[in-house]
C-alpha cells in the first residue's frame, strides 16, 4: 500500500510540474493512476521476436540489474524431494528498437517444456513456456 501512496505523490507531482495548480489537486486522479499500475503485472516489455527450428527469440526492456533465469523441476536423489532448480540465462545481446528506440535485451531459449523467470525492481514474474505457447503465470 505504501508504494502506491508514494506513486500517487510522484504521479501527482509531475502533473502539476506539467500543467500547473497545486499537486494536491491532481492527487485523486494520480491515485487511481497509481493503483492500476501496482495492480497490472509488469511483462518488462516482453516482445516474441520468432520461433524458428525449434528456438524461441525474445526481447525484453534492458533494466538495470535485471536477471533472467531458466526454471526447471529437479529430484534431489537423497531425500527424494523435488525443488526448483534456476539457471541463469546469462548471456545476450542488446539492440535498440527503432520504432520506440527503448533499449532491450534479446535472448535465445530452447522452445521445450520449461519456465522463465524474469526479476528486476523488486518484481518477479514467471513465463511459462508449453508446446510453443507463452503464458504468464503471476
Amino acid at each position: 500500500m505504501k508504494n502506491v501512496m508514494v506513486r500517487a505523490w510522484e504521479i501527482a507531482k509531475e502533473a502539476a510540474a506539467k500543467f500547473g495548480g497545486k499537486v494536491k489537486d491532481y492527487f485523486a486522479q494520480a491515485l487511481i493512476l497509481a493503483w492500476k499500475e501496482i495492480k497490472q503485472p509488469e511483462d518488462f516489455g516482453f516482445t516474441v521476436i520468432k520461433k524458428l527450428n525449434g528456438s524461441l527469440y525474445f526481447a525484453i526492456n534492458n533494466i538495470d540489474g535485471m536477471q533472467v533465469y531458466l526454471l526447471s523441476q529437479e529430484m534431489n536423489l537423497h531425500t527424494r524431494k523435488q525443488y526448483v532448480k534456476r539457471t541463469d540465462l546469462g548471456s545476450y545481446k542488446t539492440a535498440v528498437e527503432k520504432a520506440t528506440q527503448r533499449k532491450v535485451r534479446i535472448y535465445d531459449i530452447s522452445l521445450g517444456n520449461m519456465a522463465i523467470e524474469v526479476v528486476a525492481n523488486g518484481t518477479s514474474r514467471i513465463m511459462n513456456i508449453y508446446g510453443g505457447k507463452l503464458e504468464w503465470k503471476n
